[in-house]
């Protein structure tokens, strides 16, 4: 694992963790847990591309979970992949181009929501411009 996230959906509570690579891929499931009121239960399993990191936020009482895909065990330009609460689970809903993702984080200007990506490497240069997504 390389990476946490929790997050509250009606009064329940949620950890994602980013799973990068397993012991021959890293195309592996990521996963969500649920808090049962004494432990953290499997949820959910996402796939995911060597997952580095998650994010999740809220726009409009609608919450969405973000993970950054870093390398497929081929290629670093993968798309990273916005999944959307749909009352029971969450589902593939956007999918942005990325270059070997590292981090990526939510936040708001004003009334304007933003994603910052931290693109981080390809095959060849690790100089890589990151960018910031308007929503």
């Amino acid at each position: 694992a390389r990476d946490w996230e929790h997050f509250v959906i009606d009064n329940s509570h949620y950890l994602v963790v980013a799973n990068y690579q397993g012991s021959s891929s890293r195309l592996l499931n990521s996963e969500v847990f649920k808090w049962n009121g004494t432990q953290f239960l499997s949820f959910q399993l996402i796939p995911t591309k060597g997952g580095l990191s998650w994010q999740h936020f809220v726009i409009y009482d609608t919450h969405y979970l973000v993970v950054a895909n870093h390398y497929d065990d081929t290629t670093h330009f993968l798309n990273s992949e916005v999944f959307k609460w749909d009352g029971a689970q969450f589902v593939s809903f956007q999918l942005i181009p990325t270059i070997g993702a590292r981090g990526l984080r939510h936040f708001m200007i004003d009334d304007t929501h933003y994603l910052a990506v931290a693109n981080y490497r390809d095959s060849s240069s690790r100089f890589l411009n990151s960018e910031v997504l308007k929503w």
